[in-house]
């Protein structure tokens, strides 16, 4: 067990630092591990993980399979938060290999979801890509909206990034490359804060 998560640990750590070729091994022996020993939590993990890294490689069909996968197990333990983020991720799969329409059902499901938690937040993960959406309709103001939201400092570094890069793309699209520049500025300082967290 604790072989299985120093690699699913280790691996994340490559995958997050966009280091692939690193990523992919370690995640795939947790993954081994989990499904021999009969890890059903830690299984969850690592396909979650897996599913990432594929997607960073645009390898969309093995992303997706993945994630489907951990989400599965994520029912199956009850675990409403990891359902959310898988979702989020399914999102954002979708969106990257141009499917619009998947990705909006994916955002519907999210939001069912939280509603029947309760849970009136919407996850950052789902943030961005309803953010995306917005923007890809040119609703830059409800975009931005989103997208500021999900760039408070409260949020993780790694979303926050994220957020703030995709202001900067909003700012392109409506001709302000001082704003542009300033904000994609912002998204590589939050990007070099993660980097040297992950240290």
């Amino acid at each position: 067990t604790e072989q299985m998560k120093l690699l699913g640990n280790l691996g994340w750590c490559y995958m997050t630092l966009g280091d692939t070729e690193k990523a992919l091994p370690l995640l795939l022996k947790a993954e081994e591990i989990a499904i021999r020993q009969g890890l059903t939590g830690d299984l969850e993990i690592a396909l979650y993980h897996l599913g990432m890294v594929h997607l960073q490689l645009r390898d969309f069909r093995a992303a997706r399979d993945y994630i489907v996968r951990a989400l599965a197990l994520a029912r199956k333990l009850d675990q409403k938060d990891d359902q959310q983020e898988m979702l989020g991720l399914l999102q954002t799969v979708a969106l990257q290999a141009d499917d619009v329409a998947g990705a909006a059902a994916y955002a519907r499901e999210a939001s069912s979801l939280a509603a029947s938690t309760g849970n009136t937040l919407i996850p950052p993960a789902s943030a961005l890509v309803e953010a995306k959406l917005h923007a890809e309709r040119r609703e830059f103001d409800k975009a931005r909206k989103l997208y500021e939201t999900v760039a408070r400092p409260d949020n993780p570094i790694d979303v926050r990034w994220r957020a703030l890069a995709g202001i900067a793309s909003l700012e392109v699209a409506l001709g302000r490359p001082g704003a542009a520049g300033r904000a994609f500025r912002q998204a590589q300082e939050a990007m070099d804060e993660m980097r040297a967290q992950l240290k």
